[in-house]
């Protein structure tokens, strides 16, 4: 059975550049949504399986609005996908306790990895995905947002 996955992303290339990707992987239904209040919309309207979340949308509220919804409604799992490498606005990120946090440009085949380990449950790969993102943030220049 195809999972659904919503991706919340406003930058519309880059979330149709992952629709086609995970169609194509055998995903679906897939949908998108710019902004908080789309994604929220689509998360009661449609109840997907799986998020990935920018941090960054159009609008006032983030992705990490979105992901304190999913939180106080479910143990859906999602994952940032994000170029918002800002330290205080990781920690505030990882608070809502995503399976992963991939930063951009995505890797397809970690996402996809990275998929199918949350949606079978298999927690031993997210540390390894988080504290593996650790490692890369510590390299960037503090205030880079996207």
């Amino acid at each position: 059975m195809a999972k659904s996955i919503l991706i919340v992303e406003d930058n519309v290339a880059i979330a149709e550049t992952i629709f086609d990707f995970l169609v194509m992987e055998g995903y679906g239904p897939c949908s998108i949504a710019k902004s908080y209040q789309e994604a929220i919309t689509k998360l009661q309207d449609l109840d997907p399986d799986f998020a990935i979340l920018d941090i960054n949308l159009e609008g006032e509220l983030t992705g990490i609005d979105v992901a304190k919804f999913i939180r106080e409604g479910s143990n859906k799992p999602f994952i940032y996908h994000s170029a918002a490498l800002e330290p205080k606005l990781f920690e505030t990120a990882m608070a809502t306790k995503p399976f992963a946090f991939l930063p951009k440009p995505l890797e397809f085949t970690r996402l996809c990895e990275t998929i199918e380990s949350a949606l079978s449950g298999r927690s031993a790969e997210r540390s390894s995905y988080v504290s593996g993102f650790s490692i890369v943030t510590s390299s960037v220049p503090t205030g880079l947002v996207a």
